[in-house]
């Protein structure tokens, strides 16, 4: 953001020279604007009219931030009759701070949880990748564990990874409307039998009646 209002100053201050550019190109290695259907203006338009939901009712993530990226690149845009684009670019000079941190995802987290804006933070069982949705089965139960919550608008979005079956150690997204029980029934290092209601390109959706593993017994 503050790269965007440099480039108003730096017309604004320099106009006749800059007059010849006709496309800007905005870089960044912000993970949450890794996907440039999430920058692309068209979307976003859709995303705020419907009260930043995307088509599956799923709220969207970042949504303060894109929104305030989406208008100061219009401002951009009017005032120097630009073509604006913003892509996403892993950094060849940040390959030490990217090291350091995909070796600390793969530490345990010492406190049992982080607080950072609402978001909920445990100590994962596993390290396996995300699971292909596709691969999940509807009105199936899974047992799971719990180690993230993530209050997304008027949603939650937990992480849970599976501790049987065989995609055992893979995680996936829930996600639970403020006002449903879900979220409250879910804790981070618990155990749960759930069963799937729906599912979706990137997520699902289970139903209420929750199981609670108190040990393995639990689950034969």
């Amino acid at each position: 953001m503050q790269g965007m209002k440099e480039v108003i100053k730096l017309f604004e201050n320099n106009n006749a020279k800059l007059r010849g550019i006709r496309n800007i190109i905005f870089t960044t290695d912000r993970l949450s604007l890794n996907d440039e259907e999430k920058t692309s203006p068209y979307r976003i338009r859709e995303w705020r009219k419907n009260n930043w939901h995307n088509h599956e009712g799923k709220a969207i993530k970042n949504s303060d931030l894109l929104d305030k990226i989406d208008k100061t690149r219009k401002k951009i845009a009017d005032s120097t009759f630009c073509s604006i684009k913003i892509i996403y670019r892993r950094s060849k000079f940040n390959k030490t701070p990217d090291k350091l941190a995909k070796e600390g995802k793969k530490q345990p987290i010492v406190k049992t949880n982080i607080a950072l804006k609402g978001i909920k933070i445990g100590r994962r069982k596993y390290d396996g990748i995300e699971v292909d949705y596709e691969h999940l089965e509807k009105e199936k139960e899974y047992v799971v564990c719990v180690f993230k919550k993530d209050p997304v608008r008027d949603q939650w979005e937990i992480w849970v990874e599976v501790c049987e079956d065989k995609i055992l150690g893979q995680k996936f997204k829930i996600y639970s409307e403020d006002s449903s029980e879900i979220e409250n029934k879910l804790h981070r290092h618990h155990e749960y039998k759930i069963r799937i209601k729906t599912v979706y390109a990137h997520h699902v959706t289970i139903y209420e009646t929750i199981e609670e593993i108190k040990n393995k017994e639990d689950v034969l």
